[in-house]
């Protein structure tokens, strides 16, 4: 294919064109084929130009989206069912990957989580066969897709009695993801949604211990960077952008940990796509 569309840029005979890669996506040998075949090339990185032409779904794209995310839900209830003391994370996880099969996905977009809480607070973490011992929150992050498309959704339960501290992190992160939620309407800028939950965290304690960016867009991949949600971000939100929102934790050593993440549509009035109960589940 590379060689190819050497062939066809000399045979235009452009001069010194400017070749636009998505950095993800390019592998090296194609690279290096455009490179040693086209005189003059230049290389521009179009990755958040990508993400940007893709970031404002069409109503069956939407749609997609909609029946993936369904999915996840059917995961997340099989997998909150399964869980017992003495199971592995990749166990647990191995219920809730059947069950979303099952309900037509298409396969995992990102390596899965379920966390025991000594790696909740690892930066990418992922199912391992570490044992799950009873008294202790642990957490679960599923994804799945549908004819290409992603959606993902993220919560915590209580296995056993835990500590009181984690219970209520848990409820003022919940608070705030729902504050920047209700924010993430079309030609809102994303500093204001971080705002909207970095106040509630704030105002519980928790300002130096909460991380700048708590979300972004999401399509036919799990991270698409436009936008991103963030403290120091430079985005306007329009409509029918779909985002993750929210993905960190309280950095607390002793009693952080505890994650809630869900899909959205930037509407007038946010559609939430991910639909599981919100509360910290007993088992």
């Amino acid at each position: 294919m590379a060689s190819a569309v050497s062939k066809l840029i000399n045979k235009l005979e452009y001069k010194n064109p400017k070749i636009v890669f998505s950095k993800y996506f390019v592998e090296v040998g194609v690279y290096e084929t455009l490179m040693n075949n086209i005189p003059g090339m230049q290389v521009i990185n179009g990755s958040e130009m990508c993400y940007k032409i893709r970031s404002v779904k069409d109503e069956t794209e939407l749609g997609f989206l909609r029946k993936a995310s369904d999915m996840v839900s059917i995961g997340m209830a099989a997998a909150i069912d399964a869980i017992e003391p003495g199971m592995s994370e990749a166990e647990v996880l191995g219920y809730a990957e059947l069950a979303m099969r099952k309900a037509g996905s298409e396969g995992s977009p990102f390596r899965m989580q379920v966390l025991t809480k000594d790696r909740q607070l690892m930066i990418h973490p992922y199912a391992t066969g570490s044992k799950i011992e009873n008294n202790q929150p642990i957490v679960i992050h599923l994804g799945a897709t549908y004819r290409g498309y992603v959606s993902k959704m993220c919560r915590t339960i209580a296995l056993g009695e835990i500590a009181e501290e984690t219970k209520e992190i848990y409820k003022i992160m919940v608070e705030a993801q729902q504050a920047a939620i209700k924010k993430s309407i079309p030609g809102m800028h994303v500093k204001e949604v971080y705002n909207a939950a970095f106040e509630i965290i704030s105002e519980n304690g928790y300002g130096q211990k909460f991380i700048d960016d708590i979300g972004y867009g999401i399509g036919i991949r799990q991270s698409e960077f436009y936008p991103i949600i963030g403290k120091n971000r430079d985005f306007i939100l329009k409509e029918n952008m779909v985002i993750d929102m929210m993905f960190p934790t309280i950095y607390d050593q002793k009693f952080g940990g505890p994650r809630i993440t869900d899909a959205i549509i930037v509407r007038s009035q946010p559609e939430l796509l991910t639909k599981y109960r919100y509360d910290m589940v007993q088992k």
